[in-house]
């Protein structure tokens, strides 16, 4: 069920419970793409039967689904050719800069109406207890957009990626170089090392027995660990990432043989469930221990205002950092300008209504998204 998992940290905990945290993501119910839009997402029930926030025992479990149009733009290219050459046949010259834009704009919303969709729904589920919010996303950039629409939906979630004291290359590092994993861990055999010079030369071992010496060999060249394969308790194997995400989570035999049968699906889906939520809880809880417990946050990460932002009516200093991160990217997301600034939700948020003011990005949509405007 879970096979990647990404942690934050609730440092004012979870004021709703599951009916009220349902009622607030009804804001952001998933709608199917209309004939025109690329892309549409929202919340769904997790499984059969349940609301949009299911409680499982005290765990609110939700999910996020996101239905993309397949609409690659080769395609979209050889349409606009076609009708571009047929012009230039008619009229005796090649359509304008202007003109070439307009049909590339038609072709797209033609073609967008006869495009196949595929969907992809991502599993979150909060910890209330623990002050933990669990995204199983494979990448940083699935869990931003996830949390974006919940703030959205929620307006008020304060949340921060989980940073420890010592960080997670430090850590596994040191791990490998004393040949011992912190307690309730035995080191696996999956293992990047990657040099910290500009070559980036790295060694990876896949699968294979890691050689404490020749380790720490590559460890005394300058080379530190990206990622580690840890068992937990015997129960639990996965690979530690660099920013403290888990990847290829495995639950092993001994704690899936221990699992009474359930009696249907729902119960089947629920009980799995469970089992998986509370390994990956406690194996985060211990590895925030093993890297000397959370680092304080900062405050304007912590709450709903801007402190150390700009007076109102005045220029952000940070405006033309967060435009080149919405270009790059093309992602004119609250939560990933948020993430690579390290600033509050609120800032972020008014960042990007500087950019729709200057016509960089579009308004938003009903389901909460924009468009990046500017080439």
């Amino acid at each position: 069920m879970v096979r990647t998992a990404i942690a934050y940290h609730l440092p004012s905990g979870w004021p709703w419970d599951a009916a009220g945290t349902a009622e607030l993501l009804s804001r952001r119910t998933f709608q199917p793409c209309s004939p025109t839009q690329t892309e549409s997402n929202g919340f769904v029930p997790p499984r059969d039967q349940a609301e949009l926030c299911h409680d499982v025992h005290g765990r609110y479990l939700v999910c996020f689904q996101v239905e993309e149009k397949l609409l690659p733009s080769a395609v979209i290219q050889e349409h606009v050719d076609i009708r571009v050459a047929d012009i230039e046949a008619e009229q005796g010259y090649k359509p304008g800069r202007r003109e070439v834009r307009e049909i590339k704009d038609a072709v797209t919303r033609e073609l967008l109406e006869m495009a196949f969709t595929r969907k992809r729904q991502t599993l979150a589920w909060i910890c209330r207890q623990r002050g933990l919010l669990i995204v199983a996303a494979n990448s940083a950039n699935k869990a931003d957009e996830m949390l974006s629409a919940m703030r959205e939906a929620l307006e008020n979630m304060p949340v921060s990626l989980v940073k420890t004291q010592f960080t997670p290359p430090s850590a596994m590092t040191s791990w490998l170089a004393a040949d011992e994993a912190p307690e309730h861990f035995t080191i696996d055999t999956d293992c990047k090392l990657v040099s910290s010079t500009e070559s980036k030369a790295a060694v990876s071992y896949t699968r294979h027995a890691l050689d404490a010496d020749e380790i720490r060999h590559h460890i005394y060249q300058g080379k530190r660990a990206e990622h580690l394969g840890l068992t937990f308790r015997d129960r639990m194997s996965f690979i530690l990432g660099s920013e403290l995400e888990l990847k290829r989570i495995v639950m092993l035999d001994v704690l899936t043989e221990s699992q009474e049968p359930a009696d249907n699906e729902i119960e089947h889906f629920d009980a799995q469930f469970l089992l998986e939520a509370s390994e990956i809880e406690q194996s985060f809880l211990a590895l925030i221990e093993a890297h000397g417990g959370i680092e304080v946050p900062k405050r304007d990460d912590l709450v709903e205002r801007a402190e150390g932002s700009a007076n109102d009516g005045d220029p952000d200093p940070l405006y033309d950092q967060a435009l080149e991160i919405v270009l790059k990217t093309r992602r004119p997301s609250i939560s990933l300008v948020q993430r690579h600034l390290r600033i509050g939700y609120n800032r972020a948020a008014r960042l990007l209504e500087q950019m729709e003011q200057t016509g960089v990005v579009s308004q938003m949509d009903s389901n909460g998204n924009r468009e990046v405007l500017a080439a």
